[in-house]
């Protein structure tokens, strides 16, 4: 049996989420030649790689690493990683302004009704 490497679930990831390694490098911000050496092991990855999969695709980076746990990571968590990062007062002002998007307006009439 094959022994699953980091880099392997970092093309499991790519591939799940339908992405080139083009496209996807584009995604997460950083070179083609780099990505490609990731999923091939020629690379270590960077916490700034594992952060940008987290930021763009909720991806966990546990997972990633060492393959325990889920590929993704809860909402909940995401969301609490969110305010963490960005401030209460940041997250509740950019919160509301997706809230007033019109693009969004089924979620908030959920919030409003006390369904989500």
């Amino acid at each position: 049996m094959k022994n699953i490497t980091p880099g392997d679930r970092v093309r499991q990831l790519r591939k799940h989420l339908n992405f080139t390694q083009l496209a996807f490098s584009e995604e997460i911000g950083m070179t083609h030649g780099n990505l490609s050496k990731i999923e091939k092991n020629q690379i270590s990855m960077t916490n700034a790689f594992l952060k940008a999969l987290k930021m763009r695709s909720s991806c966990n980076p546990d997972w990633i690493e060492t393959g325990e746990g889920e590929m993704f990571i809860s909402p909940e968590k995401y969301i609490a990683d969110g305010i963490r990062y960005l401030g209460m007062q940041k997250y509740g002002e950019g919160l509301l302004k997706v809230l007033n998007d019109p693009q969004f307006a089924e979620l908030h009439s959920m919030i409003r009704l006390g369904k989500k």
